[in-house]
Formats: C-alpha cells, structure tokens, sequence
C-alpha cells in the first residue's frame, strides 16, 4: 500500500476520537432511523444515540446453503426476492421496522407501544408465508425459516464516514447494542433446527458449606450425581471449562428434536400474554416451554409453529 502513514494517522486520529468523547443516548419510544438528527457519529462532538425498550425480530431461512446447491442459481434468486420482500412488507403490516438485511437475514425493531403484539404477530405471519407460499415454489426441498424474538433496552448508533456520491449510504449504518439484540440472533440461529441431544450422567463435586452459606473446606468434596440433556458441544465446553469430572454415562436420544420454527424468551411471551390474553395461542397454550438447551441463552424460551386461517 503507498501512503499508508496518513491511512494509519487517520486511523489513530478516529480511534482516540471515539474513546475520549462521550456517548449521550436519548430514551425514546419510536425506532430510530439513519437520518435521524439526534444520531451523529461526526467527530469532535459528543456522540448522540438513542435507546429503546422494545422487541426485536430476527429472521432468516434455514439450509441456504442446501437449497442454492440443489436449485438453479436463477430460481434461488427470485425465491430469495421474493421471500425478503414478502419479509418486509409483514414488517411494515405490523409496524415493524427493518433495520438491516445481510443476506438472507432481516432484523426488524419495533415501536415501543404493542411491541409485543406486533412482534408476535410478525413472526405468525412470517411463519406463514414461509410454510404457505414460498415453500410451494422450492422443487425438491423443503423451504423453511427461523425466527428469533426478544425484549428489553436496546441503545442505537450511527456508524462510517460521510462520503461524498453514491457511495455515501453504504458507508454508514445504524448499531443496535444490547444483550436483546444478541439474545434474539441467537435464537434465530436455533429456531427450525434439528439438534442432537444427549442424555449425560455425571458426578460434579461441590464444597460442603455451613450454616453461613461458606466452604468447609477448600479440600474437602462432595459428590452429587447428576443428569442433563446436552448437545456434543455443550458437553466439549463443559469438559474444557473442568464443570464436571467422572461422566459416568452418555446415551443419545431417540426421536426428533428439532426446535419449534418461533422462538421467543420468557419476557416477550409474559409480554405478549399480557398485551393480548385472549389471543388463541394464549388461551389454548399452543406456545410450548422449549426443553432443549440453547446455548448463551440464560432464560427460559417458548416456541411455536403458527399459521393464520
């Protein structure tokens, strides 16, 4: 690279901006936008952002890499059009908002105001256009999609450089921080999946306490056994991080498992059912407590496979 003193100088100059300026954020119940005024990311100023207590929504379709191999490259374009368009516009019907699309993956934030009910609502629709109109168009697979929601304060920044041109849009971008927006990609991740269980016994030692809640003793164990049902990588990373000595026995388990096509966390369905208790998915109990560990997801997570009549 020539001239890369002033690549580096730039670099330095942007680096100690950022981490020597503050960061104000601005409560707000609407979901920000690029151009909004109230997000700058110019330097030599405090930097201004936004936070919101709302739902997010992520979405986005399962064995891509199956389904482009196995249909023309041609025929996997207009499926894939079709289905983030169709995407969008279930958005915009129940007053979401799309904030980033990479791929075949959409996240949309919604208003604060029936977060919930918007959210779900979402995801049924989603769902459905899925199940009913996209998957009758892929020849030879099954078209499927994940769906990942959940709630809590999310805080947005604007990000890039202005340049000048066309080239000035793809230069910067919205960030939404906080641990809803990786809970809920991370449910996406999971959702509609297929996974392998294990049903693991083991001994994990523990220090005896007493009364006050504190150690006899550092060098003093007791055993317990114990039973879990694990995925292959859960029980690598419990081994690796030393959780559990002495596995006595490990049985895979027989039959699907194969989390529900909608993924929500607890709070977004104590939400949901608050904000629309007489919903038919609430009053006949069609969103099932998911039993199969998720991994990094510390809460308990219901799931559904739901259709619009």
């Amino acid at each position: 690279m020539d001239n890369v003193k002033d690549l580096w100088d730039q670099i330095r100059e942007d680096v100690n901006d950022l981490t020597q300026k503050d960061f104000v954020f601005k409560a707000t119940k609407d979901v920000p936008n690029a151009d909004d005024k109230d997000l700058t990311f110019e330097s030599g100023e405090i930097k201004k952002g936004k936070e919101i207590d709302t739902c997010i929504l992520f979405v986005d379709i399962r064995d891509s890499v199956k389904l482009v191999n196995s249909s023309h490259t041609d025929t996997m374009g207009r499926i894939y059009t079709a289905f983030i368009k169709s995407t969008i516009r279930a958005a915009h019907k129940c007053n979401g908002f799309v904030r980033n699309i990479i791929g075949d993956r959409v996240m949309v934030v919604f208003p604060k105001e029936n977060c919930f009910k918007n959210a779900v609502e979402c995801a049924i629709t989603i769902n459905h256009i899925a199940s009913k109109y996209i998957d009758k168009k892929v020849a030879g697979h099954e078209f499927k999609c994940g769906i990942g929601i959940d709630y809590g304060k999310m805080r947005c920044i604007k990000v890039g450089i202005e340049k000048h041109g066309t080239e000035n849009s793809d230069n910067k971008n919205l960030v939404w921080i906080g641990s809803a927006v990786n809970m809920a990609s991370r449910l996406c991740d999971c959702a509609n999946k297929e996974i392998i269980l294990y049903k693991v016994v083991y001994a994990e030692y523990e220090a005896p306490m007493n009364i006050w809640g504190r150690p006899v003793s550092l060098l003093e164990y007791e055993w317990h056994d114990k039973m879990k049902k694990m995925t292959p990588e859960q029980i690598q990373e419990l081994i690796n991080e030393g959780k559990f000595k002495r596995i006595k026995s490990v049985e895979k388990l027989n039959g699907e498992h194969r989390h529900k096509p909608i993924l929500m966390s607890e709070a977004v369905y104590l939400g949901y059912s608050k904000e629309c208790p007489n919903s038919k998915s609430i009053t006949e109990n069609m969103w099932q407590l998911d039993s199969s560990p998720i991994k990094d997801i510390p809460y308990k997570v219901y799931g559904a496979d739901l259709f619009w009549k």
